[in-house]
């Protein structure tokens, strides 16, 4: 769960969440993580559960659209790296 949490995975989308709503500069990953994302895994499952909180409907729908797909993304390059290990 951290790994999904890190900046290594979410960077473009607090990169996008910044330019967006014209945040502060000053406004760090750590402060972006801890206000608007929880990141929760089901218990002996593969599926995790992601919420973030901001004032619009339209843009958490967006933000954890992109989310997802970054998840998907980063599951993917790490199932091919994997194979291409027992290969």
């Amino acid at each position: 769960i951290n790994l999904l949490k890190s900046p290594f995975v979410l960077e473009p989308i607090f990169e996008y969440v910044k330019q967006t709503q014209n945040l502060n500069k000053s406004y760090t990953f750590n402060e972006w993580i801890n206000g608007h994302i929880k990141v929760d895994a089901e218990k002996e499952s593969n599926i995790i559960e992601v919420t973030y909180q901001d004032e619009s409907k339209d843009f958490i729908l967006n933000v954890l659209h992109k989310i997802s797909k970054k998840y998907k993304d980063y599951s993917i390059s790490n199932l091919n790296q994997n194979l291409d290990r027992q290969i």
